[in-house]
């Protein structure tokens, strides 16, 4: 069985939302409030993806606001086509309000690229933004998992880079540490060569924090998979493993998960 790196991240978050996801295949009408995060993560990935692009419009950082502003103008007329299969009518509905959201935020993206600009210049900043590889699918049947990275930046050294859109913490969610191991783990495995850390990309306020590959970190990505292996073979998760009365009460499957 081929586990995706993103059902660890999920089983670390809870193992019943993998279990009625993935064995009772349980799909609930997501609420207006995991709607708006949803839009919202497909117009700031979108934003991340297009970092690069932005300096090479560009001669001087002064154009930055004006650029930023015109970009999430496009990404808001875009996202709809690119995400078509996930969207909806509600999803039209939600986006000038994600999108004002978003254009908060764009101050601080713009004074990160400037200080990038000043300190290294347009050509090796644009060097540094630029992805040698987006939505990567990696895959290893001897590792038993697979999955898509979002960004693969090659330099001295090939980087993993996750992105998460969400509220981030203090330092890197453990759920995030143990899907970028994933994979690390796998692009080890495809191109045979040692990837001792990758990046967390926080967009809201545009940070990659480095999560390193550690023995510790990959032991836990290996025995996560079999639980999740195990889950899906049969084993059945008790109600609230985790403990935490606030995941449930944000979570779609609540109804669902206390029924069954």
């Amino acid at each position: 069985m081929i586990v995706n790196a993103s059902d660890l991240s999920r089983f670390e978050f809870c193992p019943r939302s993998v279990y009625l996801t993935g064995v009772l295949k349980v799909s609930p009408k997501p609420t207006i409030e995991q709607l708006s995060g949803l839009v919202g993560h497909y117009v700031r990935k979108e934003l991340s993806f297009r970092q690069s692009a932005l300096l090479g419009k560009m001669k001087s950082v002064r154009e930055l606001d004006v650029v930023l502003k015109n970009e999430l103008d496009s990404i808001a007329s875009d996202v709809p086509y690119i995400y078509r299969d996930r969207w909806s009518g509600d999803c039209d509905v939600i986006l000038p309000e994600v999108k004002a959201e978003v254009s908060r935020e764009l101050k601080t993206l713009a004074e990160k690229l400037s200080c990038m600009v000043d300190e290294l210049g347009f050509d090796e900043s644009l060097r540094k933004l630029t992805p040698w590889k987006i939505e990567y699918d990696v895959r290893s049947d001897k590792l038993g998992l697979k999955g898509r990275v979002d960004k693969v930046m090659k330099e001295d050294r090939i980087v993993p880079v996750e992105i998460k859109t969400g509220q981030p913490s203090d330092t890197v969610w453990e759920a995030d540490r143990i899907q970028l191991c994933a994979y690390c783990m796998l692009i080890e495995e495809k191109f045979l060569e040692n990837i001792p850390s990758g990046l967390v990309e926080y967009t809201r306020i545009q940070e990659r924090r480095p999560v390193l590959a550690t023995e510790k970190l990959r032991r836990k990505v290996v025995h996560t998979r079999d639980k999740v292996i195990a889950l899906m073979e049969g084993s059945v998760p008790e109600i609230c493993p985790h403990g935490s009365g606030r995941k449930c009460e944000s979570c779609s499957l609540n109804e669902e998960c206390y029924r069954t």
